[in-house]
């Protein structure tokens, strides 16, 4: 009975586009290899001819292998790292996928017992055969062997992957796949190059000796949390120069110089930080076993995100955060990553937040697991790991199975994981932001105490033209004496702690001097309360509380857009209730208004959450 295989040859040219998202993924396969052979040298060297990449070879020292498994590395699904370990490959196609959606040649050439052999394939050969036979493993061209040799800076190299015919390479410049190839890499690879690995891209150009490209690859870590050199680091090292603005408060330089270890060596200290209550670690049992995967929550230091300006986003580093949240055309991003056995695996943001906010870039997340001892594979299943590496099947969904056995099935198993990742990067996004508004309102209170307002009463209060309609509208008030105004300097130190008492005293001066029988001021209050209301020997006080979601929705907006009508006439809304809630209600009553004034607060605060939440459904 005659026996026919189950593809054809025509198959693998189908094969070719597979869903690597670019060329530098399918490179990142080979370096898997390596990795997972345990190298600590790769070089990535290409050969150019007329400015244009014919050739790319992978060089490296890792352990090499048999001749039996030279023979079988180049065949679909012969892996050679088994279940249960902490190796990147899992399924065996890693290499002759990703070599053939990139060329049409690739060979194999590996030391065995001080010898070289080489394995090869030639699919247009193949092709045009009509065959799917693999040639034989083959002692190496030694000629053609030197001259690779002579250029890799590997000293002791054990195994070469040449990749040749390169007709689906996305870039034929070798300039333009260095810098493609760090930026990814350095994010894919980012732990293992932490550890002391060497990526190196050399390029030699019409039959030159000596390269004209020699890039030694640094990490690219998108939650910002590298200490030494990183891909970032020079932008860094150029923001800490800025000292433009003649106030060293309100340079960019003066923030960004905090984090220079050695601008010679380029190396920064970590530009995030790990807020202690946002980390958690997500488990799922299953038939007796505990399955982990840790979540890294990662928020920007306060110094990065509001660097002297208001919009720290518009700093290189808050544009490169920018990119970290919606990627580029060949540099796909987002703010959460997934790590597998210390090798990301992809990124995304999954409509679980506004990605057109702009303090949602000064947050990263992880989530990080690993395979070591799980013979099964079971979260890789679970979680739907493509056989490139490439991507996960992870939609975010809140519902949890009506089964949550340590026995249930292995669709309610995913639908039960699914559900606690999500409810975990819910919280952990929530606590991220809560984390970055602290910290915006800080900048905002710090900010206001320097430059004051342009009522001139240099502390945090309303717009000018607020205080011109209370003046006109209310009229001029007496001057307090000095013991008046003493009282009110005490009063309003406890609702402006951090405030030096002298600029407090500075201020009340101006405050008499004019007269105001309202004084509004920004401040920390309870977060049920957008307002309180307070008086001081005839003078009132309107609180406008800076915690508040009004105030973070409305109010700051209105700010940093210097929107001076619209801010007036929401800060004179407030004064008008304050006024009349303070000086119309007396005894009980004002324990009514106040508790108006309360469920009013926490209305608006209902309706404001539900308002962003349907944003981001429209978004979604």
């Amino acid at each position: 009975m005659s026996k026919y295989s189950i593809i054809g040859p025509n198959y693998l040219e189908k094969v070719r586009s597979s869903d690597y998202k670019n060329s530098v993924y399918a490179i990142a396969e080979i370096v898997d290899n390596s990795v997972d052979a345990e190298a600590k040298n790769i070089d990535i060297l290409t050969i150019t001819k007329n400015n244009s990449i014919t050739d790319i070879y992978f060089i490296d020292d890792g352990k090499g292998m048999s001749e039996s498994i030279l023979q079988k590395c180049v065949i679909f699904s012969e892996s050679n790292n088994p279940s249960g370990t902490k190796k990147t490959g899992v399924f065996g196609m890693g290499l002759p996928n990703s070599s053939i959606s990139q060329c049409t040649k690739f060979s194999v050439t590996c030391k065995i017992s001080e010898k070289w052999l080489t394995n090869t394939v030639d699919f247009r050969k193949m092709k045009a055969e009509g065959s799917l036979d693999v040639r034989m493993v083959y002692e190496s061209n030694l000629k053609d062997l030197e001259g690779i040799l002579s250029k890799t800076r590997v000293k002791n190299p054990t195994t070469i992957i040449h990749w040749t015919d390169l007709d689906r390479i996305d870039t034929v410049r070798a300039k333009t796949l260095n810098d493609r190839a760090e930026r990814l890499l350095g994010k894919i690879h980012r732990y293992k190059i932490r550890e002391g690995l060497q990526i190196r891209f050399l390029n030699f150009s019409d039959d030159n000796k000596k390269p004209d490209i020699e890039h030694l690859f640094v990490e690219n870590d998108p939650l910002f949390l590298t200490t030494g050199k990183s891909w970032i680091s020079p932008a860094i090292i150029e923001l800490s120069k800025d000292f433009k603005n003649p106030d060293k408060r309100f340079c960019v330089g003066t923030y960004f110089k905090k984090f220079i270890l050695d601008e010679k060596k380029e190396t920064i200290n970590p530009l995030f930080y790990l807020p202690e209550e946002a980390q958690e670690t997500i488990e799922i049992s299953w038939r007796g076993k505990i399955y982990s995967i840790k979540m890294i929550v990662a928020v920007a230091y306060q110094e990065v995100q509001k660097p002297g300006i208001r919009e720290g986003g518009r700093t290189e580093f808050g544009k490169q955060c920018g990119i970290k949240v919606r990627g580029t055309a060949n540099y796909p991003s987002g703010n959460i990553s997934w790590v597998r056995n210390n090798r990301e695996i992809t990124s995304g943001n999954y409509s679980l937040f506004n990605v057109t906010q702009e303090n949602q870039r000064f947050w990263s997340i992880e989530l990080n697991y690993s395979t070591e001892n799980d013979n099964e594979n079971f979260l890789d299943n679970l979680l739907g790991l493509s056989n490139s590496k490439q991507s996960l099947k992870f939609i975010p969904d809140s519902d949890f199975p009506e089964d949550l056995s340590d026995s249930a099935n292995i669709n309610d198993k995913k639908q039960e994981l699914i559900a606690k990742i999500t409810k975990a990067l819910n919280t952990g996004i929530s606590k991220a932001n809560k984390r970055l508004n602290q910290q915006a309102r800080n900048w905002a209170s710090f900010e206001e105490a320097i430059k004051g307002t342009s009522s001139g009463g240099g502390l945090p209060g309303p717009t000018q033209k607020t205080y011109d309609v209370l003046l006109k509208a209310l009229g001029k008030g007496a001057e307090l004496s000095e013991t008046e105004k003493n009282n009110l300097v005490a009063k309003l130190k406890r609702y402006l702690p951090n405030i030096p008492q002298k600029q407090i005293q500075d201020a009340v001066v101006r405050y008499s001097e004019i007269g105001l029988k309202n004084i509004i001021i920004y401040c920390e209050l309870d977060d049920r309360d957008l307002f309180q209301t307070d008086s001081h020997q005839g003078v009132n006080l309107t609180l406008i509380n800076i915690k508040h979601k009004f105030y973070l929705s409305v109010i700051a907006p209105l700010k940093e857009k210097n929107e001076d009508d619209m801010l007036a006439s929401v800060e004179l809304l407030i004064s008008s209730m304050s006024r009349a809630g303070e000086n119309a209600f007396f005894d009980d009553k004002k324990d009514l208004i106040k508790e108006f004034y309360e469920l009013m607060s926490k209305d608006l605060k209902y309706l404001l959450t539900q308002q962003n939440s349907e944003h981001i459904n429209v978004l979604a």
